[in-house]
């Protein structure tokens, strides 16, 4: 069969012949690449379901602490003006000497 090839012939038989096992490993190499990228594609996907999930329990957070910073201001002002006449009180008392009462306000 071979007799009448010449060298060049063989030779480019046997590069045919090597193109098939390396096809194979680029194939195989592919399908590794897709299952690799589909793995990153769906922690892309589970990452920003958790970064919304985070930004709304931020959200609910910053709520809530504006929530208790307005208590703590109603309370303080509750303070103050039921301290005040106490404060009016003593230093009417206090006049004749030289001390003042003096308040810090919050």
């Amino acid at each position: 069969m071979f007799a009448n090839a010449n060298l060049w012939e063989v030779g480019v038989l046997i590069i045919g012949l090597c193109f098939i096992p390396l096809t194979f490993y680029l194939v195989k190499t592919l399908m590794r690449l897709i299952e690799l990228l589909n793995g990153a594609n769906q922690t892309l996907v589970e990452n920003r379901y958790n970064i919304n999930s985070i930004i709304k329990n931020a959200e609910n957070m910053t709520k809530s602490s504006d929530e208790i910073v307005n208590k703590v201001n109603g309370l303080t002002n509750n303070v103050v003006r039921a301290v005040d006449p106490i404060i009016t009180a003593g230093s009417r008392l206090t006049r004749g000497k030289k001390t003042k009462v003096k308040r810090k306000i919050i």
